[in-house]
């Protein structure tokens, strides 16, 4: 079943964190603690939901350089990939960061993640790559 109705908020610490945690941990398989400190970290970090407010996924970042923003996480939970949530939500995530006066966008993939296909789609392009993965961009 794809899911076309989806919105995009700003994080609220303490009514999201822990889902978000939950979330990250399932996708990367890496320690809560890493993941709290990046959301922490992180300028902005965007929550991802559906009609009935449920939290689909979230993007993390932090403004870079002068007006480019650079992806910590994008993460999707695993039940609503592959319904086309992804297809709606990098557009409204790229909106949003442009209308925040960012010009361009940057992240770095591991080489095991489907997603680096599903971020060439979006525009973004390889910049350099190293044994582990890709630094990608994109202007906005």
């Amino acid at each position: 079943m794809k899911v076309n109705t989806i919105y995009i908020r700003e994080r609220v610490p303490i009514r999201d964190d822990q889902h978000l945690i939950s979330i990250a941990r399932k996708a990367f398989h890496v320690d809560s603690s890493v993941i709290r400190q990046v959301i922490r970290k992180s300028d902005k970090t965007l929550v991802v939901c559906d009609k009935q407010n449920n939290i689909m996924g979230f993007i993390c970042y932090n403004r870079t350089l002068r007006n480019i923003c650079h992806v910590q996480y994008a993460v999707l939970d695993k039940q609503y990939r592959g319904r086309g949530v992804a297809k709606t939500m990098m557009p409204r995530v790229i909106n949003y960061i442009k209308s925040q006066g960012m010009t361009g966008v940057s992240g770095y993939v591991l080489s095991s993640n489907p997603a680096f296909k599903v971020f060439r789609k979006w525009g973004f392009v390889p910049v350099y790559s190293d044994a582990d993965g890709t630094f990608i961009f994109r202007f906005i």
